[in-house]
C-alpha cells in the first residue's frame, strides 16, 4: 500500500489532474478489430508476449510506441489468431452499446477462469497498413489475409451506405470503384480509458 500511495502522490503531483486506479486483470491479451457494413466482420488477435522474465506481462506504452526492428524476435509480442464465437457476441454488443462507426478496437483480457474483462475501447485506433506496424495491419492484414485497399474499400463504402457486396447504394445507386489507387492515411491512436467490468454469459 505503501509503494501504491506513493506512486499516486508522485503523478497527482506531476501531471496535477486526477487519477485512476484499478485492478490488474492477470492472463491472456486479446484484441478485437470490428470493420462495420453489410456483413460487420470482427478479426480477433491474441497477442504473444515475449517476456519470460517479467512477473507482470501486458503490453506497456514502450512496447506499442517505440522503435521496432525488423526481426520480429526481438518484438516484445507478435499477434496470432484466436477465435471465440462468445467473445465475438460481447464485442458485436460493445460495439453497439458504444454507438461506435466504420470501425473500433478493443482490447480484452481474459484471465485464469476464463472471464473476460474489457479493458479499452479506442473508437480511432491506429490507421494504416502492415508497413507502418500498425495492430489493424498487422492483424487485419497480416493475419487475415485482407488487403488494406480492401480496408478501406468497405469502409468508404460503408460511410457511402453502399453494399459491399454488390456495389450498389441504399438508394439504388451503382457505386464506383474505389479500390483503384487508394491514398495511405494513418491517425494517432488515442489514450485509452481502461474499463475493467468482466462479462459473464447471459443466463438461460
Amino acid at each position: 500500500e505503501k509503494q501504491l500511495r506513493d506512486r499516486l502522490a508522485y503523478l497527482i503531483k506531476t501531471y496535477n489532474q486526477p487519477v485512476i486506479v484499478e485492478e490488474f486483470i492477470a492472463g491472456r491479451e486479446i484484441t478485437a478489430y470490428v470493420l462495420q457494413g453489410n456483413f460487420t466482420k470482427i478479426y480477433f488477435a491474441e497477442k504473444v508476449f515475449n517476456k519470460p522474465d517479467q512477473k507482470y506481462i501486458f503490453a506497456t506504452f514502450d512496447d506499442q510506441w517505440g522503435e521496432c526492428s525488423s526481426d520480429k524476435s526481438t518484438w516484445p509480442y507478435t499477434y496470432a489468431k484466436y477465435e471465440d464465437n462468445l467473445l465475438k457476441d460481447y464485442v458485436k454488443r460493445a460495439f453497439d452499446i458504444t454507438d461506435m462507426q466504420d470501425y473500433a478496437k478493443f482490447d480484452v483480457r481474459l484471465d485464469a477462469s476464463g472471464r473476460y474483462y474489457f479493458i479499452d475501447s479506442n473508437a480511432n485506433p491506429a490507421f494504416g497498413p502492415k508497413e507502418l506496424n500498425t495492430s489493424m495491419g498487422l492483424i487485419i492484414q497480416e493475419l487475415y489475409g485482407v488487403p488494406f485497399g480492401e480496408i478501406l474499400r468497405r469502409l468508404i463504402n460503408n460511410t457511402l451506405g453502399v453494399n459491399s457486396e454488390s456495389g450498389i447504394s441504399a438508394n439504388g445507386d451503382t457505386s464506383t470503384d474505389l479500390t483503384t489507387d487508394p491514398t495511405v492515411v494513418t491517425t494517432n491512436e488515442q489514450t485509452p480509458t481502461d474499463s475493467q467490468t468482466p462479462l459473464t454469459p447471459p443466463e438461460v
